[in-house]
């Protein structure tokens, strides 16, 4: 026997083995080969083609191998179900259940069919597990409603207490991210969608049907002119369907404009998707979610250390003692404070289709803030510029890994790590880097040949000076040397 086994988690039932399974029809079944898959304590299903034929599983008459699975099953109380309709029709149009299913520790309700709309001599098997099996197939979306979203935390957000100390900001905060989180749960509801279908029009649902008519007389006749027939619609089936996909395609193209709608579009053409194989982490090959969460976890802790060698140790140890000094003394020189307005403009210019941090806010939902809201988040900012404290479940984020291209994704150092901060952290932090820039050019702390995340420079300004260099060089007929290098993983082991 020939066997194919994966394990999936379920919601209800835990740990299903899936197995698929293949006998010879010259080869008799072994009960050796049932135990070797069905001997464990998990919830198995098993199917396939096993040439076992038996009455009790829809079969016209028994075979040895069939006699031999009803007795292994009957010994071990376990479930056989088969279709209905036959899976297989021989030359002489006489049809018979070959495929079947056999359910060990399945407590769900099942129900098992045949389905004879391909073109394949064997029909598919089709096996619905659950309390519905005759559901449509659904994905639920989450909605909220705005309007009501804004109403709710007009009325639920508590009055800000004063900030004037660090523990009554954090706890400030943390206040108004839990107003926030409520009003999103309260209006908001989950949408059962079914799932995209070609649905097509009756004239070619018409064709499919003569088509599936013309299969099942072939296959109860095995005439010749039957076999024409049915090729024939077949072949018109396959085209009509062709014809109906491409005018749809064409109508979504024509309602496509120059706008999101058409950048998305191309986005989305332009991507093609990876599938995430097994991962070679610290621990071996893994699998699992969970495992492969481990193994990049694994590894980005290995990355996110401090390069000790070659450290000025003394000079480490003297920064941090000054910067602890500094934490310890108020410091009273005073940074601009923000206002509602510049709060506004950036919650307005952020990306409303990015994805949120750990709390779960969006920035659809932050542009969706009243008055009253921005007002205590812009109190909220300047207490963070005045009492010098950033939250600490502002440090936090949700880390997800992104395939390098033309890297293969196997290996971890081959991912590249994002971190999913807070949207209300990132508006903060905003308004700090303004102010350090503030800051920074009054000063003229960095120097001019810096022209990184700098204002009003760019990489072309500085790629002009090594080609005035070589230009120099060449009408005085010297030649020029430049040395490029790149450190690898540099902001993994930068000192921060």
């Amino acid at each position: 026997m020939e066997a194919t086994t994966v394990e999936i988690n379920t919601v209800s039932i835990g740990t299903l083995r899936l197995v698929s399974m293949y006998n010879p029809p010259n080869r008799r079944l072994l009960e050796s080969d049932l135990d070797t898959i069905l001997s464990n304590n998990i919830a198995t299903i098993a199917a396939g083609d096993l040439n076992a034929k038996h009455q009790s599983r829809n079969s016209r008459r028994a075979n040895p191998s069939g006699n031999i699975l009803r007795a292994f099953t009957d010994d071990r109380d376990l479930v056989v179900a088969g279709p209905p309709e036959p899976t297989h029709h021989s030359v002489q149009g006489l049809g018979d259940v070959l495929d079947i299913a056999i359910l060990k520790e399945v407590t769900l309700p099942y129900r098992i069919t045949s389905v004879s709309d391909l073109t394949s001599d064997l029909n598919p098997v089709l096996l619905f597990l659950g309390a519905d099996p005759d559901g449509e197939y659904e994905t639920q979306m989450k909605t909220t409603c705005w309007a009501a979203f804004k109403d709710h935390i007009n009325e639920t957000l508590p009055p800000l207490p004063p900030l004037r100390t660090r523990d009554q900001l954090k706890f400030a905060i943390e206040a108004f991210e839990e107003a926030i989180i409520r009003s999103i749960e309260s209006c908001s509801h989950e949408q059962r969608k079914p799932l995209y279908h070609t649905n097509p029009p009756e004239k070619v649902r018409e064709i499919i049907r003569n088509r599936n008519r013309a299969r099942r007389r072939h296959q109860r006749t095995w005439d010749s002119d039957h076999l024409r027939d049915y090729r024939r619609l077949a072949a018109e089936a396959k085209q009509a369907m062709l014809d109906h996909q491409n005018a749809q395609w064409n109508a979504k193209l024509d309602l496509l404009e120059e706008d999101h709608s058409l950048w998305r579009m191309t986005k989305i053409l332009r991507n093609k998707y990876m599938p995430m194989p097994p991962i070679h982490g610290e621990r071996g090959l893994v699998y699992t979610d969970a495992e492969k969460a481990d193994a990049f976890a694994d590894y980005l802790k290995t990355q996110f250390r401090i390069n000790y060698e070659d450290a000025d140790l003394d000079n480490m140890e003297r920064i941090e003692n000054e910067v602890s000094r500094r934490l310890e003394h108020e410091d009273n020189r005073g940074i601009r404070p923000t206002t509602t307005t510049e709060i506004q403009h950036r919650i307005n210019r952020s990306k409303t289709r990015k994805a949120p941090g750990r709390d779960g806010i969006s920035n659809r939902a932050l542009k969706q803030l009243p008055v009253r809201a921005i007002g205590q988040y812009t109190s909220i900012v300047n207490a963070i510029l005045r009492l010098r404290y950033f939250a600490t479940r502002w440090k936090s984020a949700d880390v997800i890994v992104f395939q390098k291209p033309g890297k293969a994704a196997a290996f971890p150092q081959h991912c590249r790590p994002i971190s999913l901060l807070s949207s209300l952290s990132k508006i903060a932090e905003g308004i700090i880097l303004s102010r350090l820039k503030e800051l920074v050019g009054e000063n003229h702390l960095i120097p001019d040949e810096q022209f990184g995340f700098q204002p009003r420079t760019s990489s072309v300004h500085q790629v002009l000076r090594p080609v005035e260099f070589a230009s120099e060089g060449f009408n005085l007929k010297m030649s020029t040397g430049v040395a490029f290098f790149d450190v690898s993983k540099a902001f993994d082991k930068v000192w921060h």
